[in-house]
């Protein structure tokens, strides 16, 4: 009898100490764990904001920098000018290629820029073009030009390479020819606007008697020395003597 007493007694001892809960919790159930965030104060706000504030500000300062950087790194070289002893020749121009980087953006720039300037008629535009929005960016294209102007000596044809040397810096080439092929503007321009580059066809690209003088003596000195032949003395002088004659 003793001993059956002792057995019940036991039983809910051992129960309890096996199964004893988390103070609160209900039995049988896992711990909750719960994670606290802390909320940040106005003034960790303020000073989070006023950081990425200061970070965006020195961002764009440096950013301007390189672009400042970039624009006074410029130069214009210019290897032939001969567009300048043809004053009143030329009605029209016609965009013959336009090669290199961004080809699109700079066709319709071109384009613009020459329209606005209203010094010659502009034969070829962006929106006669076919697939202009297949053209990759280092692709060229040559835009298609009316036969009635490929032999017109009153037609200027005007190509353009354009070269990205970085994100900012920019190398251009302008050539200028006539109906025949010959060149009569050639030059290469580094970071220069469109407006710098494109003077000669965009405003009145005339030639001073001054240096009518010097190119007209220079060709004399060219002919004695029978580099260049009458006829082709005589072909150059022609326009210059006009100039430096004033008719």
């Amino acid at each position: 009898m003793k001993k059956i007493i002792i057995f019940f007694f036991t039983i809910p001892l051992i129960s309890y100490s096996q199964s004893k809960p988390v103070f609160g919790q209900p039995i049988g159930q896992q711990p909750i764990k719960v994670e606290v965030t802390k909320t940040p104060t106005l003034a960790e706000s303020f000073n989070e904001g006023y950081k990425e504030m200061l970070l965006e500000k020195n961002a764009k300062a440096t950013e301007t920098n390189t672009i400042s950087n970039a624009l006074n790194n410029n130069y214009e070289k210019i290897y032939i000018d001969l567009l300048k002893s043809y004053p009143n020749k030329f009605k029209s121009i016609a965009i013959k290629k336009v090669s290199g980087y961004a080809v699109i953006t700079n066709f319709e720039t071109i384009c613009k820029e020459i329209k606005n300037a209203k010094k010659y008629t502009l034969i070829n535009e962006i929106d006669k073009i076919q697939g202009k929005n297949d053209i990759n960016k280092n692709e060229y294209f040559e835009p298609t030009i009316n036969d009635l102007y490929k032999n017109d000596s009153t037609t200027l044809f005007l190509e353009w390479t354009r070269e990205a040397l970085s994100e900012y810096d920019r190398i251009t080439r302008l050539i200028i020819k006539n109906n025949k092929g010959e060149s009569l503007f050639q030059a290469e321009y580094k970071n220069k606007s469109f407006i710098e580059m494109l003077r000669p066809v965009t405003t009145e690209y005339r030639m001073t008697t001054e240096e009518a003088k010097n190119i007209l003596i220079k060709l004399k000195e060219y002919f004695d020395l029978g580099i260049i032949s009458q006829l082709e003395y005589e072909n150059k002088a022609s326009p210059l003597k006009k100039i430096l004659l004033n008719f």
